[in-house]
């Protein structure tokens, strides 16, 4: 089976994130896997269930997620452990959701998912195994999304690395910058 890395788009992205790209032009050694996720009209226990049946079927050496990728890949450490690198995880998405969208905009979502989020929140993410070393975070200092990574830090101290950058916001567009720290994580 070949040594694969896994990543994990974030909200409004798909398999073909620009992200993703540079992570396996960085990586050719290694197989690369970037699936759509529709996190807007699938159940997120359905997503992670997706996450862990790929993790399983390949040799993944790293998970990288950025945003909501970064939260369904700290989630993942619920069920299999597996390094992962959360770029400007989103670490709460129900107040996320109730701050970027409203029912009035968006009522199928709430009707139908919004409950679920919630669910998975408080059953899967709050119980990640901690401290974990698998957990590794790249923040950006001047993300315009999520704010201060603080709570973050806190949360997953004394777990793996954690690497802060400026310049970069929420889409953390330095990304090319962390190709050392991600073979150090790769490599252990």
């Amino acid at each position: 089976m070949e040594k694969s890395l896994l990543y994990l788009h974030g909200y409004n992205s798909n398999g073909n994130a620009f992200k993703a790209q540079q992570l396996h032009a960085m990586f050719p050694e290694y197989g690369f896997i970037s699936p759509d996720f529709h996190y807007k009209t699938t159940a997120p226990r359905d997503v992670l269930r997706q996450i862990v049946e790929i993790v399983k079927s390949n040799d993944i050496r790293l998970i990288v997620g950025s945003s909501t990728g970064g939260y369904y890949g700290l989630s993942v450490l619920s069920e299999v452990q597996v390094p992962v690198l959360a770029v400007n995880p989103v670490t709460n998405s129900p107040e996320l959701f109730r701050h970027m969208v409203t029912r009035e905009q968006d009522p199928f979502f709430y009707d139908n998912f919004y409950d679920k989020y919630v669910d998975f929140q408080e059953n899967v993410f709050e119980k990640i195994p901690l401290p974990n070393k698998n957990v590794n975070l790249a923040l950006a200092l001047d993300d315009d999304l999520l704010g201060s990574h603080e709570p973050t830090k806190q949360r997953f101290a004394n777990c793996g690395h954690v690497i802060e950058m400026d310049g970069c916001g929420h889409h953390f567009t330095r990304f090319g910058d962390l190709g050392p720290f991600i073979k150090l994580i790769v490599e252990g």
